[in-house]
């Protein structure tokens, strides 16, 4: 028991090894530091996101905080190894011809600004905005060779304080145009404005996700959820969880935007892992939610010598789910590198929107995406 309570109180203390807590002191609405270790017990909030915040096993915990805080180790070559010792931190190739994160006055909120070659026509750029462990992300994004410029916000442990500064219907406006402004900075010009904007998250990171999403979908090209979309269960009369009966509420906000991936108006990519979580629903339980309200088959793959290895797929338009086994961190963790092959499906249904454009500016939007920032093969030179 003793043993257990050390491990608890040692995820606790790293940023990205807890999924959540079920109180937390007040935060800022741009909070930029960590929040106090959170209580055990879970009850309804007043809105509709149901339980608490989900909690991975301890000994996920556990595991996901020793790899947080080893060093990262170096590449052996320029391509990445599949898999590295230190999951949550994988080995950093460099910045790619990115510029390094310049702050954009939103927070700690901080953005990197390719210079795109030829610039785009219309003078539209598009964003890749990360929450929680967005530098890790960044280390496949820069080497994706897709002309998108990739910031992100990390607010600690827990997805309470990610909803939390995202809670007032003016915050996201306010990253929106801190982002813009950014961009004419970094690319004067009359033209220069942020033509689309995707939301990524890992692990807490969903607590902002699912919040803006609430508020201000329409405003949301696409989103890129990394083992990061959880949910409550459902409670009976006796208050008691029901195991395996998502709440519905806490999913609702994101399923406008799935369905018009559907029909390729957004993108919406999902992962999924089979890392348990405490009271709450597994981001596998809410993918398999997602598949039956949405209307998308959620189909089985053979099995895998690899325990991590994939298990599930689907394709329905420009909505992608992919689930993978291990039910531990490193598991889990492994999914902050599943923001390449995400970026991948969205330059292909970015390629075939260009092929059958349904305006002049779709296909202006589409044939930007599709194409190499600097030419085939290269990277974006940096925007200094």
């Amino acid at each position: 028991m003793r043993v257990r309570g050390l491990l608890e109180v040692l995820c606790l203390s790293v940023a990205g090894c807890a999924i959540g807590a079920a109180s937390r002191e007040p935060s800022p609405t741009v909070p930029g530091a960590t929040t106090p270790a959170p209580s055990a017990e879970a009850s309804f909030p007043p809105d509709d996101t149901g339980p608490g915040e989900p909690t991975l096993q301890p000994e996920t915990n556990a595991v996901a905080s020793a790899m947080a805080s080893a060093p990262t180790p170096a590449a052996p070559s320029a391509s990445a190894p599949a898999e590295s010792p230190n999951a949550c931190a994988p080995p950093d190739r460099g910045w790619g011809g990115y510029p390094e994160y310049r702050p954009i006055g939103f927070g700690k909120a901080r953005l990197s600004i390719p210079k795109i070659d030829p610039p785009p026509e219309d003078g539209g750029y598009d964003v890749l905005f990360h929450f929680h462990f967005h530098d890790a992300v960044r280390r496949s994004v820069v080497h994706a060779g897709i002309p998108i410029a990739f910031g992100g916000l990390d607010l600690g442990e827990g997805s309470k304080v990610y909803g939390e500064t995202f809670s007032s219907s003016s915050a996201f406006p306010r990253l929106r145009a801190a982002i813009e402004a950014a961009l004419r900075e970094a690319h004067p010009g009359p033209k220069t404005h942020l033509r689309k904007l995707y939301l990524s998250s890992w692990s807490a990171g969903f607590g902002a996700t699912t919040k803006i999403l609430k508020q201000h979908a329409t405003s949301v090209s696409g989103v890129f959820f990394l083992d990061s979309l959880y949910a409550p269960y459902e409670k009976d009369e006796q208050g008691d969880l029901r195991k395996g009966k998502v709440f519905a509420p806490a999913v609702r906000p994101v399923l406008p935007l799935a369905r018009r991936a559907r029909k390729g108006d957004a993108f919406f990519f999902l992962s999924f892992s089979r890392a348990e979580t405490i009271g709450y629903a597994s981001t596998e339980e809410v993918a398999r939610f997602l598949s039956a309200e949405v209307g998308f088959p959620l189909s089985p793959l053979p099995a895998s010598e690899d325990p991590r290895g994939p298990v599930a797929r689907a394709d329905s338009g420009h909505l992608h789910v992919r689930g993978f086994g291990g039910s531990d961190a490193k598991a889990h963790c492994n999914h902050l590198r599943q923001v390449a092959d995400a970026l991948a499906l969205l330059r292909s249904d970015a390629a075939a929107s260009a092929a059958t454009p349904a305006s002049p500016s779709a296909a202006s939007a589409s044939a930007a995406m599709s194409a190499d920032p600097a030419g085939a093969g290269n990277p974006p030179t940096a925007a200094r």
